[in-house]
């Protein structure tokens, strides 16, 4: 009984060998053999941080557009609880910033 299955068949392993891979450039093992020099490819860690290098620094430019604006919006804030002389801050888009407009330019 503790045998297997009857067509099970029996697997054995060369430890002593070495697998033989691929090159990741499109370079053929004649390509190899007749010298050709190229740069290696990146192996998969440094392929990974190149990604997320690249993603950080997208990520990075979208929160210094935020800052940007926040600080605008901020800007305007101040301007507004500050003023004394009775001109109006408004902000007519976030990305011009608080532009003030004195009193005698107001209309109605």
């Amino acid at each position: 009984m503790g045998r297997g299955h009857p067509r099970q068949k029996q697997l054995s392993f060369d430890t002593n060998r070495t697998p033989k891979k691929a090159p990741m450039d499109g370079s053929t093992s004649a390509d190899s053999q007749r010298g050709a020099t190229s740069a290696p490819p990146p192996d998969g860690a440094e392929a990974i941080m190149a990604e997320l290098w690249v993603g950080f620094q997208a990520i990075d430019s979208h929160f210094d557009t935020l800052d940007t604006r926040l600080n605008r919006m901020n800007e305007c804030l101040d301007c507004q609880a500050t003023r004394m002389d009775g001109a109006k801050c408004r902000t007519s888009n976030v990305e011009d910033g608080c532009a003030v407009t004195p009193k005698s330019a107001w209309k109605g």
